[in-house]
């Protein structure tokens, strides 16, 4: 149904009143230009004016609705992002050789050196057998040798406004030079025992066995030498927010990956240690249009439901061993209750002890409540006993984002809308919902998978509402800019216009100053008299 705005109807009367004074004067050439101009904003105008449909205003969106847990999770595998921290660096060491034609040119010298007392095949079994006793002697460094490190840690996160910041636990996006040099050494170790094999098959060619002792005394003397004399260069660290697509899909190859940064960011929690503290950190994307929930500003009760979700890394263990790449991007949903407030002595510190089974992978999800509010942040499990896990409070996100202004607006209350009329059975109003969002981010993580569950439900809209009824408003920074630009070109135009009539008269008066004239003489004026 077609609305006209009060503002095209200004438009249109100043357009009309501009046409009907005009002329063919400078002045009403310049007048109708003008009214061409207005006419042309009036065009624009209609991009911006009379679009925008506030559909959460439309169907009644309620900010403290009791979401089922079915709904709950739809909520949740839009807004759980996981987290990836990678850190690659290039190491350089020296490797241990052992050269088998120095070893069969050390035996030919010998029995030269012997001249002819012992056969080559004694002097042989003698070499052999003290190698056998102390193969260390024969072994040689060679040349430097360089590997490449890299170390992915996992976790969780949880987009808290629409333009781009999500929060997580600080350890997930911290990895210290404790963390970076242990994984230096695995990967040497791992080289290191490459390196010893081969020595260990070259020595098989000369029937040479070593014990299982003998291969453990050189691999000890080896990581203690080389422990003290690898380098480590080039070192990148990367921080990467991933969504699931739009249609479902837990393939890896479809992840959305973006580049993070850390806006904000508390101690990582480590039990134990002196400085331990609040374990969140607020990231941000170069993204906008994401659909965000919000952080409860009222302390977690014991006893009350929460749901918790996020991207277990033993889940994609699992995948990965039966030989597939999918449900790497699948987000775990599971349920529970808080148990209790913890708290450690000493430090102020609060944590809530939740029934929900959490694990590595998991740390920085979300825990919400039934109206779809974060109560807390997934951080820690009990090691001895993984039925115990912990979560903190969000007012740990509250107090870092106080300089942030978390947005959720259009986006946010439309998709929620959606999911309020997808939970009353009104399919066709959820559906308009979704697919609004999907037009503003088509890559928003399932919303194909919503749209299509909308279509299978009942084809209904809330009573009262008309199918192709449209509220409208004003997009009037938009009308500004396109007015303002339409207007600055008249203007340079009417500029123009103005120099080439100045330039015009001024050509003209020079003309008519150059022009001869006979000067009268005294006989045209008596002739003229």
């Amino acid at each position: 149904m077609t609305k006209v705005c009060c503002f095209d109807i200004i438009m249109m009367f100043l357009s009309l009143l501009f046409v009907f004074f005009g002329g063919e004067s400078m002045k009403a050439r310049i007048t109708n230009i003008i009214s061409i101009a207005l006419i042309l904003v009036l065009l624009f105008s209609q991009s911006a004016v009379c679009e925008s449909e506030l559909l959460y205003e439309k169907y009644g969106y309620e900010e403290e609705f009791e979401y089922e847990d079915e709904y709950i999770a739809h909520a949740l595998k839009s807004t759980v992002a996981c987290i990836r921290l990678e850190y690659s660096a290039s190491v350089r060491y020296t490797p241990v050789t052992f050269n088998i034609d120095s070893i069969r040119a050390y035996i030919e010298s010998l029995y030269y050196e012997l001249d002819g007392e012992y056969t080559q095949e004694e002097i042989s079994e003698y070499v052999f057998s003290d190698m056998k006793q102390d193969i260390i002697g024969y072994l040689e460094w060679g040349s430097e040798k360089s590997i490449d490190v890299f170390l992915a840690a996992q976790g969780s996160g949880v987009v808290i406004s629409e333009e781009g910041y999500l929060a997580t636990n600080a350890h997930v996006v911290t990895l210290t030079d404790e963390d970076k040099e242990l994984e230096c050494i695995n990967y040497l170790q791992s080289n290191i025992i490459e390196d010893i094999d081969e020595i260990v098959s070259q020595l098989s060619e000369l029937d040479i066995e070593l014990t299982t002792e003998q291969i453990n005394g050189i691999y000890e003397t080896v990581v203690s030498e080389t422990k003290d004399s690898y380098t480590i260069g080039r070192v990148k660290e990367e921080l990467y927010v991933c969504f699931p697509s739009s249609d479902g899909d837990t393939d890896i190859e479809k992840d959305r990956a973006y580049k993070a940064k850390v806006i904000e960011k508390g101690v990582s929690l480590s039990l134990g240690n002196e400085g331990i503290t609040e374990d969140a950190a607020i990231l941000k994307i170069n993204e906008e249009s994401l659909v965000a929930l919000p952080l409860s500003e009222s302390y977690p009760q014991a006893n009350s439901k929460i749901v918790t979700a996020g991207f277990p890394v033993a889940a994609e263990t699992v995948f990965q061993a039966a030989g597939s790449d999918e449900s790497v991007l699948s987000v775990s949903i599971g349920t529970g209750n808080i148990s209790r407030q913890i708290s450690v002595k000493g430090h102020d510190y609060k944590a809530m002890e939740i029934t929900t089974t959490i694990s590595g992978g998991n740390s920085g999800g979300p825990s919400v409540d039934k109206y779809l509010n974060i109560e807390g942040l997934n951080t820690y499990v009990n090691s001895d006993d993984y039925r115990f896990a912990y979560m903190i409070p969000a007012e740990y996100v509250i107090d870092l984002s106080e300089d942030i202004d978390l947005v959720r607006d259009d986006v946010t209350k439309t998709f929620l809308t959606g999911l309020q009329m997808l939970q009353k059975g009104y399919g066709a109003a959820a559906y308009e919902c979704f697919e609004y969002v999907s037009d503003i981010r088509e890559d928003t993580p399932y919303i194909e998978n919503l749209m299509e569950l909308a279509q299978d439900s009942p084809w209904e809209y809330p009573e009262g509402i008309v199918d192709n009824e449209t509220r409208y408003v004003i997009d009037y920074e938009l009308v500004m800019i396109i007015g303002g630009g339409i207007m600055g070109v008249v203007l340079v135009a009417v500029i123009i216009i103005l120099i080439c009539k100045s330039k015009k008269k001024k050509k003209q008066k020079n003309l008519n100053q150059n022009i001869y004239t006979e000067p009268r003489t005294r006989e045209n004026i008596t002739n003229g008299r």
